[in-house]
């Protein structure tokens, strides 16, 4: 049974977050609210050997990183998990545009390696994708898309690490869009269990 530390009500249907257990849609108490762990391009660092472009965005001021459609460039990050998160599911996604209005398809990676505190970090990698997703014909359009999820359900330690890079994927791509892409942002959805971790590094069980 789960500790319920706070609980308000309001008749507008609209789920709150409540406490250290979830949120409340005015009939049911539910596990967990969405939140994302944030990575915008600009703040990560780019691959030394292989580095995307930075373009200007069309007639603007503004810049971006862009990937090419047949060399592997990426940016690297560090990521440490939240307290509050609930450890079993997580969604990386990506957002991003092409730069142009041909046709084609685009497919996106996350690699990394993962470890609790006290572990290893381990030397061999783990990849997960987005599905081949069409450009949709429009210049700069803003989309969102998802890899695989990954499971870290059985995980004991808050503030565990993932070390890691994202890149557009240049091989093997079926009717392959032959622009340059722009990641905007690299995000991770997980959801929040609770407000913090009752211990400083421990994950404390649920009751």
């Amino acid at each position: 049974m789960k500790r319920l530390i706070a609980l308000v009500f309001a008749a507008t249907g609209v789920p709150l977050l409540i406490g250290a257990v979830g949120y409340y849609n005015g009939q049911t108490l539910t596990d967990g609210g969405w939140e994302d762990l944030r990575f915008s391009s600009t703040a990560l660092r780019p691959n030394d050997s292989n580095p995307p472009d930075w373009v200007q965005i069309g007639s603007t001021g503004l810049y971006a990183f862009a990937f090419d459609s047949s060399t592997d460039e990426s940016l690297h990050l560090n990521i440490q998990f939240p307290h509050s998160m609930c450890f079993d599911e997580i969604r990386p996604h990506f957002h991003w545009s092409p730069t142009t209005t041909a046709t084609g398809n685009v497919k996106m990676c996350f690699e990394y390696s993962f470890a609790e505190i006290g572990d290893a970090f381990p030397t061999t990698s783990t990849t997960v994708c987005t599905a081949e997703v069409p450009t949709d014909e429009v210049a700069y359009k803003h989309h969102i898309d998802s890899t695989t999820a990954i499971d870290l359900s059985g995980v004991s330690t808050v503030s565990s690490m993932m070390i890691g890079r994202v890149y557009r994927e240049t091989d093997g791509i079926t009717s392959g869009y032959g622009a340059d892409i722009i990641i905007e942002e690299f995000d991770i959805h997980y959801k929040i269990c609770r407000n913090g971790s009752y211990e400083e590094v421990t994950l404390q069980p649920e009751e």
